[in-house]
């Protein structure tokens, strides 16, 4: 496991995002546009992804989750492209910030998917490769995405 605490960390996250080959999942309360349209292009590309993210999770998160859902309104993107966004009544806010990224790394920190998380806040992160943690990991995914509606 590989610990990393301070800004820019998003280039951890993003350098593993777009390596990605089969699958993402990801939980992150807030979305931004600089990084949820990168995310989209992988699941254009073929890649499996699964995103949980809130209603109102960031200053710009709302025209991410317009962006998902005019994707998933095209047929040729739900194959790979599978999103919910969790409503501010049902649940106030969707708060763990989880990657997983082809079941060959698996990212858990405080950083959100978006541009003050990935460069300006202080934050902490863990890399996880040992394939025992990320199952355990992904379990813990699947929790939670089921737990969301």
């Amino acid at each position: 496991m590989e610990t990393h605490v301070g800004k820019n960390l998003g280039k951890f996250i993003e350098a593993e995002i777009l390596s990605a080959k089969e699958s993402l999942l990801i939980s992150s309360p807030g979305i931004s546009l600089f990084i949820g349209e990168k995310i989209f292009e992988q699941s254009q590309k073929g890649i499996k992804t699964k995103i949980l993210t809130s209603e109102n999770g960031g200053s710009d998160s709302h025209e991410t989750n317009k962006l998902a859902l005019q994707l998933l309104r095209d047929k040729k993107n739900q194959q790979f492209l599978d999103y919910k966004i969790v409503e501010t009544q049902k649940i106030e806010i969707i708060h763990p910030k989880i990657y997983i990224i082809d079941n060959n790394c698996a990212i858990v920190g405080s950083a959100n998917l978006t541009k003050n998380g990935f460069y300006n806040f202080v934050e902490f992160i863990q890399l996880f490769r040992n394939k025992e943690e990320i199952e355990t990991i992904k379990e813990d995914y699947k929790k939670l995405w089921d737990l969301c509606c």
